[in-house]
């Protein structure tokens, strides 16, 4: 947010522009509207922060004359030690507001300051192994986007079918949303798991947030249907499917030949 522009972003005012010669980028607040307007946590104490001496700033990117759009670069605010702000860095507090002055909201302004172009180091997705560890739960996701998609419309339908007195599809809605929950949310599990070793050393640690995370969706395996429970209801109705038995709610007494002998099964479906 810029004191001129909110949600606007294409019409941030901040600029960085690209020096080749030095290979530097120099950000600059061309007018009192492009100063960067709201951020909490800019003074020199403040509530959620002792200083911020680093920050990301979007900024419209210029190189020999020519707009590039909005980027996004790491700057250093301050000094580390002395947490006083840098040359070209103007920072300071918004002033007094409505309510909730208990938190430092400020401002930042830029006056040429020069930002030294840095070769970038590897990322995580630069390598294959990793991507093969997360681009599958990528794909995934799309494929339970669909489905779930899917079965939210079937159970519409089937809903203003029971309103009619229809509950023929009821067991293969109940079966389908079974399978899914079982099937997502254990997948979900591994999927934090594998992003957690891909992690080394840093996914153990509860900054990287990755074992609250598998904490909250292994949670998902065992609530609102074990999944055990759930992937027994899905085979209990594929073999009344294949056994042609009734797919009716209740307890269902059919007789099968098993083994050349006549057997009575007792088949309890969910109720």
């Amino acid at each position: 947010t810029e004191l001129g522009h909110g949600t606007f972003v294409r019409g941030l005012e901040t600029t960085a522009t690209y020096d080749p010669k030095t290979k530097e980028f120099v950000l600059h607040s061309p007018t009192l509207t492009a100063y960067k307007w709201w951020p909490g946590g800019r003074k020199y104490y403040s509530v959620r922060f002792c200083a911020t001496n680093y920050c990301i700033v979007m900024a419209q990117l210029y190189t020999s004359g020519k707009c590039h759009g909005i980027h996004s670069f790491i700057v250093q605010l301050r000094d580390e030690d002395t947490h006083m702000p840098l040359k070209g860095i103007k920072v300071g507090e918004i002033g007094a507001k409505l309510g909730m002055n208990g938190t430092n909201n400020g401002f930042l302004g830029f006056d040429h300051c020069n930002l030294i172009r840095s070769e970038p180091e590897p990322q995580i997705l630069d390598y294959v192994t990793q991507q093969h560890k997360l681009f599958i739960g990528i794909a995934t996701v799309h494929a339970f986007k669909l489905s779930a998609d899917w079965l939210w419309n079937m159970y519409n339908n089937v809903t203003a079918e029971l309103e009619a007195g229809d509950l023929d599809r009821l067991p293969e809605l109940h079966a389908l949303s079974c399978c899914l929950k079982a099937v997502t949310t254990s997948d979900a599990a591994e999927c934090v798991e594998r992003c957690r070793l891909a992690c080394g050393g840093h996914g153990y640690m509860l900054a990287s947030n990755l074992p609250l995370t598998y904490g909250l969706v292994t949670a998902a395996c065992t609530y609102e249907g074990e999944n055990t429970e759930c992937v027994e209801r899905c085979r209990l109705h594929g073999y009344m499917l294949a056994s042609n038995l009734p797919l009716t709610y209740g307890l269902v007494t059919a007789a099968c030949t098993y083994e050349g002998e006549n057997t009575v099964l007792l088949l309890q479906t969910a109720r």
